[in-house]
């Protein structure tokens, strides 16, 4: 009997950009969010990517990156890998290189409990 690896749907997304089509590997981003319709994807390598400007909801745009367990919509407008998060404290999410993201209350709950979650998942994997 052999064991089925299964891997995940996605391990990029297509993000279309005013100048191209731009592929980044999931692994790569901290988090998206949402500005003034525009989605920013903030990379692990300090790149911002601005997405065109949306004209379909949030959480479609970025529906391929909730396929991923690592992935949290963390409020209306953000997407967090958890993957990425090294700590959270006084309502701030904390990335690689101390990168430092303010959130609101109830999306910083919401994150630390995922967050945790997450991390005990990942020990038993």
């Amino acid at each position: 009997l052999m064991n089925k690896i299964t891997f995940p749907t996605f391990i990029f997304t297509i993000v279309k950009t005013k100048e191209s089509s731009v592929k980044i590997l999931l692994e790569q981003i901290m988090y998206a969010q949402l500005s003034n319709r525009i989605i920013h994807y903030h990379l692990r390598n300090g790149t911002i990517v601005r997405s065109l400007y949306l004209r379909s909801s949030f959480t479609e745009a970025v529906s391929d990156l909730l396929t991923d367990p690592s992935f949290l919509l963390c409020g209306a407008g953000m997407v967090v890998n958890l993957s990425t998060v090294t700590r959270l404290e006084n309502g701030n999410a904390v990335f690689f290189d101390n990168y430092i993201v303010p959130l609101g209350t109830k999306s910083f709950r919401t994150l630390k409990t995922a967050w945790v979650d997450y991390c005990i998942n990942k020990e038993n994997l």
